[in-house]
């Protein structure tokens, strides 16, 4: 993160320049300028006498762009004035044709006619730092291009339309309001009825119970732009890697009568509903000696630790064994489904909410697809999205303001106000509303050149 430290020192008064596009091939490709020189340096490369500062923000042009050495290339100009540009700068965007050497050549001309290559976020840095935006859009404008689904674009609209900024507002509201009458009472106790603990316990708990439901809403932000981790498991033969493959539509495990088949893991994206997942088909949990068995026994154990959900996989033709039992006990508390497999076959037992399914038919496939999907993204849920910084400061927050409500209970007045009033910052730090190097660097340091 130092690295992303580092840039509040870059100069602020220069002009920065990347290729804005990923790398690649591509019909179309942008190279950007932002800072007092763009128009001015851009204007050395137009085959053109196009005076750019005639042109008012937002114009766009289609240009003849020489870059040298006999490079020229026909493509599209736009203009952006400052302050009413992303960064709040002069900037200029070149749209061309989406070679990569053509983008890198135009690029190294731009730098040889005065520009400075940007580090990864300066981009954004300069709209922070010039009020364009806040830290917490800035997290948000991220969060849409690793986007991996429609739940999660929705999510972060609804976070970007204000509705995060407005929740997050009014639990700022209600402490501050706390923290008003503390100290008026503390400093003019003649003039202001002094609040009991138990009034005060009660008016943070209230609190609480808000953060508690801000939370909730962002309970599935880090799946909306990372892949959920969905864990198959099961005793030995029950026909879990049939599933995986059922579930993939393709033969990527080992399937064979013989149990201990699979002993490594094996790991492919799956569609789950509009939620993108990472599959995960393990070895059958199971007492053995055998070494190289028992090997992927324990790394079945250990992803199940780290899993987002799991797929509890159970035979259903054949009473529950000792096997089964412990990966439903392994299992119980992970967010997980049951299913009862060979359906196909004369059934041996019920199990109360499991999905009846026949891997090797695809019967239930679907219904376990369903289920997934709504065990990660809730069908009637509204999630917001937050950065992982911003959860963590809303978490540590929470647990300042429980220290709070047991001071006061103890009569601990002093106390409380401390836990109250570093609850009050980490709340502000999460909204946005305050900003420093370690923030900035939380939220940069995923950005690429360019962004």
């Amino acid at each position: 993160m130092a690295e992303y430290r580092g840039i509040l020192d870059f100069p602020r008064d220069d002009t920065i320049v990347a290729i804005a596009t990923p790398a690649g091939r591509s019909a179309l490709g942008i190279v950007r300028l932002s800072g007092d020189d763009s128009l001015d340096i851009a204007g050395k490369v137009l085959e053109s006498s196009l005076d750019l500062h005639s042109l008012s923000g937002g114009t766009a042009r289609a240009v003849e762009i020489r870059i040298g050495d006999g490079i020229v290339d026909t493509g599209v100009i736009t203009v952006w004035r400052a302050p009413r540009s992303f960064t709040g700068e002069d900037a200029v965007e070149f749209t061309l044709h989406g070679s990569p050497i053509l983008l890198t050549a135009l690029r190294d001309r731009l730098i040889e006619l005065g520009a400075r290559p940007s580090a990864p976020g300066e981009f954004t840095l300069r709209a922070i730092l010039n009020g364009k935006i806040s830290i917490a859009e800035a997290g948000a404008i991220d969060a849409i291009i690793g986007a991996i689904s429609i739940s999660a674009l929705k999510a972060v609209g609804r976070t970007l339309s204000g509705e995060f900024t407005e929740k997050i507002g009014e639990i700022l509201g209600a402490l501050e309001e706390i923290e008003l009458k503390h100290t008026a009472q503390t400093e003019f106790p003649e003039h202001f009825d002094e609040l009991s603990s138990d009034e005060t316990a009660e008016l943070l708990a209230k609190a609480v119970a808000q953060l508690d439901a801000l939370a909730s809403a962002l309970k599935s932000s880090e799946s909306l732009t990372q892949r959920a981790v969905v864990v198959i498991a099961g005793a030995p033969n029950v026909g879990k890697s049939t599933l995986a493959n059922a579930l993939l539509g393709a033969g990527r495990s080992i399937v064979h009568h013989a149990p201990g088949t699979t002993r490594d893991l094996v790991e492919e994206h799956c569609r789950f509903g509009d939620v993108e997942a990472v599959l995960v088909d393990t070895a059958g949990i199971r007492q053995t000696a055998d070494e190289v068995e028992l090997i992927g026994v324990n790394l079945a154990h250990r992803r199940l630790s780290d899993a987002d959900m799991a797929i509890v996989v159970l035979d259903g033709s054949s009473p529950e064994t000792a096997d089964e039992e412990a990966v439903l006990k392994l299992t119980g508390e992970i967010p997980h489904i049951v299913v009862l497999n060979k359906c196909d076959l004369p059934q041996a037992r019920e199990f109360s909410g499991a999905i009846r399914a026949c891997a090797l038919t695809g019967k239930g496939v679907q219904t376990i697809r369903e289920r997934v999907a709504e065990m990660l993204i809730p069908p009637d849920s509204e999630p917001l999205w937050a950065g992982a910084w911003q959860i963590e400061r809303i978490t540590t927050a929470r647990e300042n303001l429980q220290s709070a409500i047991d001071a006061c209970r103890l009569g601990l007045s002093d106390a409380a106000a401390i836990e109250l009033a570093s609850a009050i910052s980490l709340v502000r730090e999460a909204g946005g509303l305050e900003q420093n190097a370690d923030i900035i660097g939380r939220v940069l340091e995923g950005f690429c050149i360019g962004k």
